[in-house]
């Protein structure tokens, strides 16, 4: 199929369920539904929600290059269904996405800048770009800037700023964050410890988790020797 009759065809008649899938695909990333980098099984869903391959989505993508959302599905494919070693490619298509003020883009190449895929590993470029996915309201992005300020990969360590973009991933459905909020007010890191708080943030996880850890996290909350090792993963040693 040539190029010119690719950007002819309307991607709602080629590929079934095109738009679910594409809200679909960038909901998995904004909240991080499944596991710690969800990216990949975001993809596989996509691609058999659509009904396509990885080649033919390419093809498809590339021909309709305008939409930097394209740009993010593309990135996506090329790093988790391209056989050859792509991940120079996939920084590519998470860069010009990023650089045309897609938050995905700027969530996913914050993303890349941690990890040193496709590019030099630089924590100040990963803060930079996920801090613009997260003015962009982006759950994701809060998370991951809760976890530079964490542990003081980009920016200065701090506990509070830690906290308030936990929190602010956690209010809009970020699982991970939940139990991750859970937690700090269980310990008290960068906010007072507060059981009501803790056990209301750990039944909203189980309830949005709905899988065999959630309801083993929520019977373990208090477990003394679990809390102190909690305290020393959030830094408590040298908390101010």
């Amino acid at each position: 199929m040539s190029t010119n009759n690719i950007k002819e065809k309307n991607a709602i008649h080629e590929f079934p369920n095109y738009e679910n899938a594409v809200k679909a695909f960038f909901s998995d990333i904004e909240m991080q539904k499944r596991t710690y980098n969800n990216t990949g099984e975001a993809i596989n869903k996509f691609l058999k929600t659509t009904r396509s391959d990885a080649p033919e989505m390419i093809e498809y993508l590339t021909a309709n290059h305008q939409n930097p959302q394209n740009h993010v599905i593309l990135g996506a494919i090329y790093m988790y269904k391209v056989l050859c070693n792509r991940r120079p490619k996939s920084f590519d298509e998470y860069r010009k996405a990023a650089e045309c003020n897609d938050p995905h883009g700027q969530y996913l190449l914050g993303c890349y800048y941690v990890a040193g895929i496709g590019t030099n590993q630089s924590s100040e470029m990963a803060v930079y770009w996920q801090r613009q996915a997260a003015n962009q309201r982006i759950p994701s992005a809060h998370f991951a800037l809760g976890y530079h300020y964490q542990y003081g990969y980009g920016v200065k360590k701090n506990l509070l700023n830690f906290y308030y973009y936990l929190q602010k991933a956690a209010e809009s459905g970020h699982i991970r964050a939940m139990r991750k909020l859970a937690n700090a007010h269980n310990c008290g890191a960068g906010t007072l410890q507060d059981n009501h708080k803790a056990i209301y943030w750990a039944t909203k996880y189980k309830k949005a988790a709905s899988d065999d850890y959630a309801n083993t996290f929520m019977k373990n909350l208090f477990d003394p020797d679990l809390h102190r090792q909690k305290k020393m993963y959030f830094g408590m040693w040298c908390y101010w």
